[in-house]
Formats: structure tokens, C-alpha cells, sequence
């Protein structure tokens, strides 16, 4: 008698071939004769299927699911549209709900360790970077400088009663409005070279942001290159987002004054102690006089970092602006996944709330505190890792371990419509009582499930997408109407802007209409009087 599965498994599909044969199946007799377990020959005659052909257990996704998957990745493949490793999980999760149909419980959804399994199952797909080179920083950092720094700043928080809520850090970050980062796709082609099919929009755009060490975040100053602002910009952002704009996209000693005020107000009313003390690097338009002064009869105190040193000893750069890229990288190749060809402002500030909902999470920004070592206050945290201090790096997960090949049978799951069209000519020439052609029937309604859940799912994409440039079209058709901006604005204030043009222009018409009426009214008088005269 076999002993191992697989031996056993060859004995049981000589077994079924045998049964099929017989006018009146004797499945005791038959279990004797290829020496198998009679009971699992009986549940094999009934339908049942093999361990090799069982969905493995805790397996979200079954066969059928998975092939669809594959066949989903496989188009954007072909048409050198690979996707990412966050579209993919969107359409598993996206196919699990569809054949979810118990209401009384939430549909299921893959876990986060999902798609690397899903990889080593499938080891014909590479993770590949599209790759862009980063300079990465570096700094000739002195300890005993460092130390030093760390005492002072101990100093002035325990000096003046500082706590967790009222120490903040704030900073600008420059992005390139249409220019994304490395993006990881899946592919079956390791050698193919990659890019993205849109036009690059390199322009500059400097974002102001300003957190605290208890996880609170500002919003945002959004600086754009531009001479005049359009009104549609305030339509995009929300109502506390602030806007404006410069000749070349950065900040200046205006704005920098302009924009201390605000954080004045944003943070006044949640203050704990007397003083605010503020993290910032040394730019010239924090330091200047009008800014400094501001600061001092507010009690917000100034702390500078040392010169050089953000990379390692400011909370925004080291915790949160590398987040912040990645998330606006993912905006942009979102937007160019469904049919923007180039990434402009107006696709910036409809994204930039999402982008900074994702980014501005308590949990990240207390992080850049703390590996700063500036909350809780650890400065050995820093100094002994000057020495070896390495940049972030990124580490994937490659399996090389091969995957178990499916058992070989005459037929496979069809892909293509050809293939559907070819399996069922072969099946005419079979008996249906034969194990043959239940098994290539078997495979053909397998195939067909698969090309059903595979049009779904690229329908649903095409919706998608289609919903997406709509809206789109709809922010580029929008008034294109300059707005005059000094200084820094909000939407509520362009509102109000309107709000007092409208009134000036109704008043303008309703003064407009009154002399008009009353040229009649004179005309009327006179007709009246010209009547009375030739009446008498």
C-alpha cells in the first residue's frame, strides 16, 4: 500500500479513472484492487477534492480569487502601467467584498503581511523600484557641541516650566509639485525598465507646517510661485489652510512675520504654562527683528538648532517630512494611474488635505521628538549615535524559495477566450461520465469564473477613473479670475473678499437702476403735463 500523499494520490486517480469505466461503480472492490483508503476514494467519487487542490487554511483569497488577481496585475503589466503594492491590496480587498454576502458582518480584508505571502506563492513577480537618486545628507557633527546644546536647551525648559503640550518645532519643506519618488511595483518582467508616463511638472512649492511634542499640528502655510493667486486655489484647500504667494515659491521676512501671528492665535488658547518655546533653524527670515520681537512680547521663546544639524535634531525633518514626500509621491502617482498627464497646483492643493491627514498623525510627530531626543529630553540618545549615524534605508523582501507545482493534468485553467473556446472542442470529444471531462469542465467554469471577476475588476478601475478626471476637468474649467493677495490668506477670507464685492456690486446696480428710473419717472411728468396742456 503507498504510504506517502502524493503516492497515495497517483493510486487514487487510477482509481477514479477505473470507476469512471464501470457501469456500476463497486468502490470497496476498486479501493482493494489500487490499494487506497476506501473512504477517501468514496469522498473523491463524490466530488471531493485533493489535499493538493484544498485552499490552504487562513488563505484569504482562494484559487479563483487569487487567479483573478494575477490576471488584474498582469494587464497594467502588459500595458506597461505596473501597479503598486497599495493598488493591489485595494483590489483583493476590493474582490473579498464582492463575495462577501453575510450583511450581519463587515466584509473580510487582507492582513498587512498579506502580499509578501502572495509573493512567494507567485514568485514569477518582482518588486522593483522605479529608482530616482536622493543626496543624502551629511554633517560633520561635534559632540561636545551637541552636549552642550542639549544642556542649554534642559536648561530653559526647566528654568521656565516648559511641558510636553507647549514645545513646538516649525519648519518649511520644498516640494516639486509633479515630481514623485521611487514607487514599487509588481511586474513580470525583473529586467524591464520602468517610468511614469507623465509629463513632470518641476515646479517649487513651500509648505510651512509647525507641530508640538504632544502630537498637535498647525495648519498648514501653502507658498506657490506665482504673480497673482487664482480664486479657484481657495477652493481647493479647507478653511485652515492658509495661502500665498511670492515670484519664486519660497518664504520671505513678510510672510515669516505674517505667519508667527497666526501661530500665535492657533496655539494662545491651548497653552499650559506661561512661555512657548520653538524649535526652528537659523533662515534669516526667523531672525529677523520685527519676527524676534513678536515672539518676546507673546512669551514664545526662541530656540535654535545648531547650524547643520536638522537631519538629526529637528523633530519635522527626522520624523515627519519624510512621510510627508511620500505621501505627496503617492498623490502623484495616484493622479498619473488615472489619466492626469501632468500634476499641477490646482492637483496639489486638492490633494495636499489628504496628503497631511495621512502625515500629521499624533503618533508621527511625537516619533520625531523622541528619536531627536528633545521628548522626553535624552541627549545620549543623539550623541552616541553621531558617529554611526545612517540615513534611513528601505529593505525589501525577496523569497527566493521556489513555489510546490500544481500536479499536471491534461487540462489547465483557461486565461484567455481562445483558451475557453479550445478546452471546449477537446471536451466534445470525451464521454461525459469520464473523470476527463469533468475535470476539464471543472476547469473551464474555474476559467470563466476568473475572466468574470477579472472584467469587474477593470470596470470598476475604468469607473474609477473616469469619476476622477471628471472631477478633474471640472477644477480645470473652473474661474480662472486673479485675486489680489498681500501677504497670507485663507478661504474664509476670500469669502469675505467676495461677500463685499457682491455688496458693492449689487449697491452699484441698485444706484444704476434708480437713475434710470427716475429719467422715466421725469419723462412720464413731462408727458403727463404736455396732456393736461392740449386737453384744455
Amino acid at each position: 500500500m503507498p504510504k506517502t500523499n502524493k503516492e497515495i494520490e497517483i493510486q487514487i486517480e487510477k482509481a477514479m479513472d477505473s470507476l469512471s469505466e464501470q457501469s456500476k461503480p463497486n468502490i470497496a472492490k476498486t479501493a482493494r484492487e489500487f490499494a487506497v483508503p476506501e473512504g477517501r476514494l468514496r469522498r473523491r467519487w463524490k466530488g471531493g477534492k485533493s489535499l493538493f487542490q484544498r485552499q490552504p487554511n487562513g488563505r484569504r483569497l482562494n484559487s479563483i480569487q487569487e487567479q483573478a488577481l494575477c490576471e488584474y496585475i498582469n494587464y497594467f503589466d502588459t500595458v506597461g502601467a505596473s501597479i503598486n503594492r497599495r493598488q493591489i491590496a485595494i483590489a483583493a480587498n476590493s474582490i473579498l467584498e464582492e463575495d462577501h454576502h453575510d450583511e450581519s458582518e463587515p466584509p473580510p480584508q487582507i492582513g498587512d503581511h498579506w502580499l509578501k505571502r502572495f509573493l512567494k506563492r507567485n514568485p514569477e513577480y518582482y518588486v522593483r523600484r522605479r529608482k530616482a537618486l536622493d543626496v543624502e545628507r551629511s554633517a560633520a557633527l561635534d559632540k561636545s557641541v551637541v552636549e552642550r546644546w542639549f544642556q542649554d536647551y534642559k536648561q530653559v525648559v526647566t528654568e521656565h516650566g516648559i511641558c510636553q503640550q507647549d514645545i513646538y518645532n516649525f519648519d518649511e519643506t520644498g516640494f516639486q509639485i509633479g515630481v514623485g519618488r521611487d514607487q514599487f511595483i509588481i511586474t513580470r518582467h525583473p529586467k524591464k525598465k520602468l517610468f511614469n508616463g507623465s509629463i513632470t511638472n518641476r515646479e517649487s512649492v513651500t509648505v510651512l507646517e509647525a507641530v508640538s511634542a504632544d502630537g498637535f499640528a498647525c495648519p498648514p502655510l501653502i507658498i506657490l510661485s506665482a504673480k497673482q493667486a487664482l480664486a479657484r486655489w481657495f477652493d481647493a484647500i479647507k478653511e485652515d489652510e492658509h495661502l500665498a504667494v511670492t515670484d519664486t515659491g519660497y518664504i520671505n521676512d513678510t510672510l515669516a512675520f505674517q505667519w508667527i501671528q497666526l501661530f500665535h492665535k492657533w496655539t494662545i488658547g491651548r497653552t499650559l504654562g506661561a512661555k512657548r518655546l520653538v524649535l526652528c533653524d537659523r533662515f534669516g527670515a526667523h531672525m529677523t527683528r520685527q519676527f524676534v520681537q513678536f515672539c518676546e512680547k507673546n512669551n514664545i521663546i526662541l530656540f535654535f538648532l545648531l547650524s547643520h544639524t536638522s537631519h538629526v535634531l529637528q523633530p519635522l525633518d527626522v520624523g515627519v517630512f519624510s512621510v510627508y514626500k511620500h505621501w505627496h509621491s503617492e498623490a502623484v502617482e495616484a493622479a498619473t494611474m488615472t489619466g492626469c498627464r501632468k500634476f499641477s497646483k490646482d492637483e496639489f492643493l486638492h490633494s495636499i488635505g489628504e496628503i497631511r491627514r495621512k502625515t500629521f498623525k499624533p503618533h508621527t510627530i511625537k516619533l520625531g521628538f523622541k528619536l531627536t531626543g528633545l521628548w522626553p529630553i535624552n541627549s545620549k540618545l543623539i550623541t552616541d549615535e553621531l558617529e554611526s549615524y545612517d540615513p534611513y534605508y528601505d529593505n525589501l523582501y525577496r523569497s527566493n524559495t521556489p513555489s510546490i507545482n500544481s500536479q499536471n493534468t491534461e487540462f489547465s485553467t483557461p486565461k484567455t477566450a481562445e483558451k475557453v473556446r479550445r478546452i471546449s472542442l477537446r471536451l466534445n470529444q470525451y464521454d461525459p461520465t469520464t473523470q476527463h471531462f469533468k475535470e476539464g469542465l471543472a476547469k473551464l467554469a474555474k476559467g470563466a469564473e476568473a475572466q468574470a471577476t477579472l472584467a469587474l475588476q477593470l470596470q470598476r478601475e475604468f469607473d474609477r477613473t473616469q469619476a476622477i478626471m471628471g472631477a478633474r476637468h471640472a477644477r480645470y474649467d473652473a474661474s480662472r479670475r486673479h485675486v489680489r493677495i498681500t501677504g497670507i490668506m485663507n478661504s474664509n477670507q476670500l469669502k469675505e473678499i467676495k461677500r463685499k464685492e457682491y455688496k458693492l456690486s449689487e449697491k452699484a446696480d441698485q444706484e444704476k437702476t434708480r437713475r434710470k428710473w427716475k429719467k422715466v419717472l421725469v419723462e412720464i411728468r413731462k408727458h403727463g403735463r404736455a396732456k393736461k396742456r392740449s386737453g384744455n
